[in-house]
């Protein structure tokens, strides 16, 4: 007659007998769970809480973050932001130094020199500020990058993303090379999310679920988080499992 694991304790069985026996009764509750891998039909928008600001135009998608900036002004307003008082000295520039101007210049030299100037300081008032373009394929699906794209039909710049010099400070202490790994990286998780590469697991015990986690970038359970949540042992089994669409 079979042995349980409390009646051999009971009993006084040697410790080799126990260990055996333990390893038999975990085997088998092993061999009764299952891990299935399934596509994250409802991820979470990983731009929430990011480092970086993604600023994207698109007449038909609504990408990266929420923002209020105009596409042709978008460096300006960003200028303005990082140096509050360059509103007002463009302002001037752009009305009280062009009128007075372009009554030596001419009207077509005195726009190309307060453009100049205007750019010129522009530039100094975010010269410091982390930015990198951004371009989307659209075919057959979205990829995002922060480089482009081979395909030039389907694909073209969509916008930027951008660390500012506090966020800089504060968050990679002054460490630009750092920051550009990090803004490269959420457009990398941020392609993943719109590519649907997210998941989930579900661990079933003879059929039953007793166990289910989502939100993982990439389908390797050794590598995408999963490895975190579950027992060594129930990794192999995730990692052989067919994905579920």
């Amino acid at each position: 007659m079979p042995i349980s694991i409390h009646h051999a304790y009971m009993y006084g069985a040697p410790l080799g007998v126990l260990s055996d026996l333990l390893g038999r009764f975990r085997f088998w509750r092993l061999i009764m769970k299952s891990v299935r891998i399934v596509v994250d039909s409802n991820p979470c928008d990983p731009r929430e809480n990011s480092v970086g600001h993604m600023v994207c135009w698109h007449r038909r998608y609504n990408l990266g973050d929420d923002h209020k900036y105009n596409c042709d002004e978008f460096f300006r307003q960003l200028a303005f932001e990082a140096d509050p008082d360059l509103e007002e000295r463009v302002d001037r520039l752009e009305n009280e130094v062009y009128d007075r101007l372009s009554g030596f210049v001419g009207w077509k030299r005195a726009s190309q020199l307060i453009d100049a100037k205007v750019n010129e300081l522009a530039i100094k008032a975010f010269a410091d500020y982390l930015i990198l373009p951004l371009y989307l394929l659209d075919h057959s699906g979205l990829s995002i990058s922060v480089r482009q794209f081979s395909c030039q039909w389907d694909s073209g710049q969509v916008g930027w993303i951008y660390c500012d010099n506090k966020r800089l400070s504060v968050e990679f202490d002054g460490d630009a090379d750092l920051a550009v790994k990090c803004l490269k990286s959420e457009v990398s998780v941020y392609n993943q999310y719109l590519a649907g590469d997210v998941y989930g697991f579900i661990v079933e015990d003879d059929g039953e679920e007793i166990d289910s986690c989502w939100g993982f970038y990439g389908s390797d359970p050794h590598t995408n988080g999963m490895a975190g949540y579950l027992d060594a042992e129930l990794i192999d089994l995730a990692a052989d499992a067919d994905i579920e669409y």
